[in-house]
C-alpha cells in the first residue's frame, strides 16, 4: 500500500448574509474540493 501526502487549504467563505462557510481544495489534485455542508444551511 502506497502513502500520499497532500496539503489541504482551507479558506473562510461566507454567505451574503454574513454566516461563515468555509472551502476545501487540494492544489495537487485539480477538481478536488469541498465545501459547506448542505447540513449546515437549513
Amino acid at each position: 500500500m502506497k502513502t500520499y501526502l497532500f496539503k489541504v487549504v482551507i479558506e473562510e467563505d461566507p454567505y451574503e448574509d454574513g454566516e461563515m462557510a468555509y472551502h476545501a481544495y487540494i492544489p495537487a489534485l485539480k477538481g478536488c474540493r469541498s465545501g459547506d455542508t448542505p447540513k449546515k444551511r437549513r
